[in-house]
């Protein structure tokens, strides 16, 4: 999976990013195997944060496809790139662990007020 954050900097209201954004994702989806969507910054209208979603046997095909998918989107007209992240997620039987296989919730904030009352 990668996320993909870009600046909208001409750009004047939601509707002219939705424009943006939507014509990217559909042709990349269109183009690639890939689930590519709009995940984040959705009320701002000079950012957009963009999630893209790959199969494969393979790390290196995986990789190569967000790579290929990522290129797509960052010559669309209307934006600039800003930053990626990249995550690789093992799944299935050969991985060492599947989504939900051997993890626990664990509670990552840092106030006190925990309901049990520590």
């Amino acid at each position: 999976m990668r996320v993909l954050t870009y600046s909208i900097p001409e750009n004047g209201s939601l509707k002219g990013k939705r424009a943006i954004v939507k014509s990217a994702i559909e042709r990349a989806s269109g183009r690639f195997n890939a689930a590519v969507a709009e995940v984040g910054a959705h009320d701002e209208h000079r950012r957009a944060v963009v999630g893209v979603s790959v199969l494969s046997t393979s790390k290196a095909h995986a990789a190569r496809m967000l790579d290929e998918v990522q290129a797509l989107l960052d010559r669309a007209e209307g934006w600039i790139p800003l930053s990626q992240r990249t995550e690789l997620v093992p799944i299935g039987v050969d991985a060492t662990a599947t989504m939900g296989d051997d993890l626990e919730w664990t509670d990552f904030d840092d106030d006190e007020d925990d309901t049990d009352g520590r």
